[in-house]
C-alpha cells in the first residue's frame, strides 16, 4: 500500500493516538541529540585546531596585538558559525510527523510501513483518501505496533558520540598543556583568548621582572631587575641587552637600557639585568623588553608614607644614682646612664601601621654592637606611639613609621645615644714610698672618687720578711681592714688609713705592700664596681728619722745642684761680659776695636743667657709639683722673667746695634747689671732652698705635734663634759632634798674638775708648747708660716685657759667656771691642732689626703668642692682639652726662633698647658736635673717597692 506523504508544513494530525505521538517525540529528541553532538564535536575540533595553530605561531614568534585580534576574530567567527549551524540549528528545527514515523519505522523493518501509513492518513484529516474505517483500522494496528518500536535502534547515537569525543579530545589536547605546564602555555592561552589584555610575551624566551606591580613612597627609588632565560634550545642565546620602558605621570614615554644585574651568574641560557629609577614622584606604568621577550605592563602606585613628626623622651636614671628623671624633646643625641629607663612618645603626621625604633643593644659576643628593632605601642587613632626601652649600650638610634604597604617614611628621626657607664671608683693611696718603725702606727692618706658614690673601703696588707728568699712574694696579712672615710656615700671620700705595726712583729729590713680596695654603690648584677690603689711599699727601718732625712736629701739634692749650676753659669756670664764692655768702649773711638771675635763672643754670651732663662723656667715648673719646694717656684720664675730675661734681651739688643756703638755699650752695661742681679737672686734662692729644707725636715714633727694636740683637746673636752655631767646627775637625784634657796647675788656653786687629770693635762700642754717653741727656733723658715704662728698663739691660749681652770672659780666673775675654762682650752687646742696640720703640709696624713682628693678631682675634670657630692648633678661629659705641648703652641703663635721671643711670651708658652704641670712627670724632671747636674753626690737607688698584687 502506497500512501502519499503529506504536504510541506503540515502539522501532525490532532487525531494521532498518544502512544504514537510519544514514540515520535522520542525519536525526534534522539535525532536532535545526534545532530547536536555531531555539530559540537566538529566545532570543538575546528576551534582547537585553530587555537593550537595560533598559539604555536605565538610561541615560536610572538604575534603582535593587531594580528592577535585578527586571529581571535577569525577563530570566534568560525567557531560561532559551526556552533550555530551544527548545534543550534538542529536543536531549533521542527520535525514532520511522517518523517519521524519513517525514521521510527527503521526500528521495525518488517512493519514500519504500517506506522508510516497510519501517521500519514491520520494526519491528513478530511483530505485523506480512503475509507475512514480503513484508516481507523490502520491506526489501531499502528498503535499495536508502536509499543514494539525501539528509538535507540531507529536513531543510533554511537557515531555522533564518537565525533563529539574526537572534538573533546582535540580541545583537551589544546587545554592540557596550560594545566600541566602553565609557563608558557597558560600565558599563550591568555594571549590567544583575550587579545584585549597585555600579559606579555610567552615565547621561547621567558622574562621575569621584579618587583612587578608595586607601591613606592613618593620621591623614593624604584629598583627594577629582570631575568631572561631560554625555554628551549630553539630560542638560541638570550639577548645581551634589555630595555626598560615606562610611561610617566604626564603620559610621556621613556626608555632606558638596563645594566647587568649585580650578583647574577652569567649563564649560556640566562641573563640578568637591573636598573634603579632614583626618584618616583607619581604613578607610572613600566615593562621590560629583551629581544623577543616582552613583560606585561606593571603599575607602580605612589603614596606618601607616614613620618615621625615629633618625639619626646623621658630618661629615668637607675635609682642608685639618686638623679631625677630628665625630659628631652626631639633630641638629635641623648646621654643616659647605663640601665636608664627611656620612655619615648612619638607622633606621626598621618595614621601608620607601625612605628619601629632601631635601638643600640649590648653585643651577645664579640666587640660589635648590634642594634635591635622594637615596635611602639599605638594609640587608638594610630598617631601617638609609646615605647619603653633600657639604655644599655651607646650607638645610633632611629625612629621610622611604616604604612600598610610596608613603606617606611624617610628620613626618620635619628641620632646617637651615648650611654654613660658607671666607671669603677678611682682611688689613691699615699703619694710615694713610705717608711715606719717596727712599733709605729702607720698612717697613710687615702682619697677615692666615683662618678656616683663611694660605698666602702678596706685596707689590704701584705708582708715581705727580710729573711725571705729571692723572688719571694709578700704574704697577705689576715683579713682586710675596713676603713672609715669622710664622704662615704658621696662621689668623693678621703681620710687616713691607720695600721698599728706593733702586733705584726716586724723588724728592721722587713717591708709591707699596702693597697686599698674601694667599692661603689652600683647594685648587682653589674655592680658593685671596685677600684684598687697602686701598691704602696712601706719600708720598716729602725731609725725612721734618719731614713726620712736621707730621702729628703735625695729629693733636694738635684734641685740644689741645679741651683748651684745656674749660679755658676750666671757668674760665668757675668765674668765674660767686662771684656766685651771694654771692646765696646774702645769701639766708640775706633770702629776696628770691635772685631769679629768680639761679635762671636757676644753671640755665645747671648746664647748662654738664653739657656739660663730656659733652665730657670724648667726648674720653676718642676718645683710647682713638689709640695715641699713649691714656694720656690714663683721666685725662680720671677728670676727667669726679670733679671735673667732682661739680661738676655739686653744682649740681643747689643747684637742688633752693630751700627751704633753708643747704644751697644749701653746695652752691655744694662746686661752686666742684670746678670749681677740674676747672680744675687740665685744666691738668695740657694739660701731659701736650705731654709725650706730645714723646714721640711721639721714638718713631720709638726704633724706629730698636731696629733698630740688633737689628743689633748679630746682630753680637755672630756674633763669639761665629765664635770658638767656629774653636776647634772646630782641635780636630778630624787633622794637628795633640794638645796636651800641661794641668797640674792650669790652664784650657784661650779661643778668640780678632777684635779689630778687637770694637772696631767697642764703638764702635757706645757711640754707641747715648749716643743713647738724649740721646733720654731731650729727651723726659722717656719716662723714666717702663718699657720705655725697661729698654732703657737692658740697653744699659749690653751695653756692659759688650763691655768685658769686649775685656779678655780674667778671671784670677780662667778660665771667663769673651771669647766667653762676647760672647754675654752679644748677649743683652743683644737684650733692649734688644725693650724699645726696646715703648717705640716704634706707631712700631715689628713692634708695629704685632701691633696690626693684634689688630684683625683683634677684628673676627672671636675671641681673639688663640697658640691661634688650633689647627687642631682648631670652625667659627666668630656671636656675638650686645650693645647698641652709648649712646642706646638709655639709653632702656632710664631715662626721666629725661640731665643728671639721676648721673655713674657716665652713664659706664656711654657705655661700654656691648662694643667700647667702634670704630677706624673715629676720623676722624669727630677731625673733630668740629676743627669745635668751629675758630678755631685749621686743619691743611692730608691728602695725596691716590692711586688704587690691585688689580694
Amino acid at each position: 500500500m502506497t500512501i502519499a506523504p503529506p504536504g510541506p508544513g503540515r502539522a501532525p494530525a490532532a487525531g494521532l493516538p498518544g502512544s504514537i505521538r510519544s514514540v515520535l517525540a522520542r525519536v525526534g529528541r534522539r535525532l536532535d541529540a545526534a545532530a547536536a553532538m555531531r555539530g559540537l564535536g566538529l566545532t570543538l575540533g575546528v576551534s582547537a585546531a585553530i587555537a593550537a595553530a595560533a598559539m604555536a605561531v605565538d610561541l615560536l614568534r610572538p604575534i603582535p596585538t593587531p594580528v592577535r585580534w585578527a586571529g581571535w576574530l577569525a577563530w570566534v567567527g568560525v567557531s560561532s558559525t559551526l556552533l550555530i549551524r551544527g548545534v543550534l540549528g538542529p536543536l531549533l528545527r521542527r520535525h514532520r510527523p511522517d518523517a519521524l514515523a519513517a525514521v521510527a519505522g527503521r526500528g521495525l523493518p518488517d512493519r514500519g510501513a504500517t506506522l508510516t501509513a497510519a501517521v500519514s492518513l491520520a494526519g491528513a484529516g478530511g483530505r485523506a483518501h480512503g475509507s475512514p474505517e480503513l484508516i481507523a483500522a490502520l491506526v489501531d494496528r499502528a498503535v499495536e505496533e508502536a509499543g514494539s518500536i525501539e528509538p535507540g535502534r531507529a536513531v543510533p547515537l554511537a557515531r555522533a558520540a564518537r565525533r563529539l569525543a574526537i572534538g573533546l579530545a582535540a580541545a583537551g589536547v589544546v587545554a592540557l598543556p596550560a594545566i600541566v605546564a602553565p609557563d608558557p602555555f597558560a600565558a599563550l592561552s591568555g594571549r590567544f583568548l583575550a587579545p584585549w589584555s597585555d600579559p606579555g610575551s610567552a615565547g621561547l624566551l621567558a622574562i621575569a621582572v621584579e618587583p612587578g606591580d608595586a607601591v613606592v613612597a613618593r620621591g623614593g627609588p624604584l629598583a627594577v631587575s629582570a631575568s631572561v632565560r631560554a625555554r628551549s634550545r630553539l630560542a638560541g642565546p638570550p639577548p645581551e641587552t634589555a630595555l626598560l620602558q615606562w610611561t610617566g605621570p604626564d603620559g610621556a614615554s621613556h626608555a632606558l637600557e638596563l645594566g647587568p644585574g649585580k650578583g647574577e651568574p652569567r649563564r649560556d641560557d640566562a641573563r640578568g639585568f637591573a636598573l634603579t629609577l632614583p626618584s618616583i614622584e607619581g604613578p607610572i606604568t613600566y615593562r621590560v623588553v629583551a629581544g623577543s621577550a616582552r613583560s606585561r605592563p606593571y603599575r607602580v602606585r605612589v603614596v606618601d608614607p607616614p613620618l615621625v613628626s615629633s618625639h619626646r623622651w623621658t630618661i629615668a636614671p637607675p635609682p642608685y644614682t639618686g638623679r631625677d628623671a630628665e625630659e628631652v624633646v626631639g633630641p638629635a643625641g641623648a646621654t643616659a646612664w647605663q640601665d636608664s629607663r627611656v620612655t619615648i612618645v612619638a607622633s606621626t603626621d598621618r595614621p601608620a601601621r607601625r612605628v619601629v625604633l632601631s635601638w643600640p643593644a649590648e653585643p651577645a659576643s664579640g666587640d660589635r654592637h648590634e642594634g635591635k628593632s622594637i615596635d611602639f605601642e599605638p594609640s587608638a587613632d594610630g598617631r601617638a606611639w609609646t615605647v619603653e626601652v633600657s639604655a644599655t649600650a651607646s650607638g645610633p638610634y632611629e625612629l621610622v613609621a611604616e604604612d600598610e604597604h610596608g613603606l617606611v617614611g624617610r628620613p626618620g628621626r635619628s641620632g646617637r645615644l651615648e650611654v654613660v657607664v658607671d666607671a669603677p671608683p678611682a682611688v689613691a693611696l699615699a703619694d710615694g714610698e713610705e717608711a715606719a718603725g717596727p712599733g709605729d702606727r702607720l698612717a697613710l692618706p687615702v682619697a677615692s672618687r666615683d662618678d656616683v658614690a663611694v660605698c666602702s673601703a678596706e685596707l689590704h696588707v701584705a708582708v715581705l720578711r727580710a729573711d725571705a728568699g729571692p723572688g719571694s712574694l709578700p704574704e697577705p696579712l689576715g683579713e682586710p681592714i675596713p676603713l672609715v672615710l669622710d664622704g662615704l656615700g658621696t662621689p668623693a671620700a678621703r681620710g687616713v688609713a691607720g695600721l698599728d705595726l706593733a702586733p705584726l712583729g716586724l723588724g728592721d729590713g722587713d717591708a709591707l705592700s699596702v693597697r686599698v680596695r674601694v667599692l661603689d654603690n652600683r647594685p648587682p648584677p653589674r655592680g658593685p664596681n671596685e677600684g684598687w690603689s697602686a701598691p704602696i711599699p712601706v719600708a720598716i727601718v729602725a731609725d725612721v728619722q734618719q731614713f726620712d732625712a736621707d730621702r729628703l736629701e735625695a729629693r733636694l739634692g738635684p734641685i740644689r745642684e741645679e741651683l748651684q749650676s745656674l749660679a755658676r753659669q750666671a757668674a760665668e756670664n757675668q765674668r765674660n761680659l767686662p771684656p766685651l764692655r771694654a771692646d765696646a768702649e774702645a769701639a766708640r773711638r775706633d770702629d776696628d776695636a770691635w772685631s769679629e771675635r768680639s761679635a762671636d763672643d757676644l753671640d755665645c754670651l747671648a746664647e748662654a743667657a738664653r739657656g739660663l732663662v730656659d733652665r730657670l723656667q724648667l726648674l720653676s715648673r718642676a718645683l710647682e709639683a713638689d709640695p715641699t719646694l713649691g714656694p720656690l717656684a714663683d721666685p725662680v720664675r720671677q728670676a727667669a722673667e726679670a733679671e735673667a730675661d732682661d739680661a738676655r734681651q739686653a744682649l740681643d739688643d747689643a747684637r742688633r746695634d752693630e751700627e751704633d756703638p753708643d747704644a751697644r755699650l749701653d746695652d752691655l752695661r744694662r746686661a752686666e747689671a742684670e746678670l749681677a742681679g740674676a747672680s744675687r737672686r740665685l744666691d738668695d734662692l740657694n739660701r731659701r732652698l736650705n731654709s725650706l729644707a730645714r723646714a721640711a725636715a721639721a714638718r713631720p714633727e709638726l704633724a706629730d705635734l698636731a696629733g698630740r694636740e688633737g689628743e689633748l683637746a679630746d682630753q680637755a673636752r672630756a674633763l669639761a663634759d665629765g664635770a658638767e655631767a656629774e653636776d647634772q646627775a646630782e641635780d636630778q637625784d630624787d633622794d637628795v632634798p633640794p638645796p636651800p634657796a641661794e641668797p640674792p647675788g650669790e652664784a650657784k656653786p661650779t661643778p668640780p674638775i678632777d684635779p689630778e687629770a687637770l694637772r696631767r693635762l697642764r703638764e702635757s700642754q706645757d711640754q707641747l708648747s715648749r716643743a713647738l717653741d724649740e721646733l720654731l727656733r731650729r727651723a726659722p723658715a717656719l716662723r714666717d708660716d702663718d699657720a705655725a704662728a697661729e698654732a703657737r698663739a692658740d697653744a699659749e691660749a690653751a695653756r692659759r685657759d688650763l691655768d685658769r681652770a686649775a685656779a678655780g672659780p674667778d671671784p670677780g666673775d662667778p660665771s667663769r667656771s673651771p669647766s667653762e675654762a676647760a672647754r675654752e682650752a679644748a677649743e683652743a687646742m683644737r684650733r692649734a691642732a688644725e693650724q699645726l696640720r696646715r703648717a705640716s703640709g704634706s707631712a700631715d696624713p689628713s692634708s695629704r689626703a685632701e691633696r690626693l682628693a684634689r688630684l683625683l678631682a683634677d684628673q676627672a675634670g671636675e671641681p673639688s668642692s663640697p658640691s661634688d657630692g650633689d647627687p642631682s648633678a648631670s652625667p659627666p661629659r668630656s671636656i675638650p682639652a686645650g693645647p698641652s705641648d709648649p712646642a706646638a703652641a709655639f709653632g702656632l703663635r710664631s715662626e721666629r726662633s725661640w731665643g728671639d721671643l721676648p721673655g713674657h711670651l716665652r713664659t706664656e708658652l711654657l705655661q700654656s698647658s691648662p694643667d700647667r704641670y702634670r704630677p706624673d712627670y715629676a720623676a722624669l724632671i727630677r731625673l733630668y736635673f740629676r743627669e745635668i747636674a751629675r758630678g755631685a753626690s749621686d743619691p743611692g737607688p730608691a728602695p725596691d717597692p716590692g711586688p704587690g698584687g691585688a689580694p
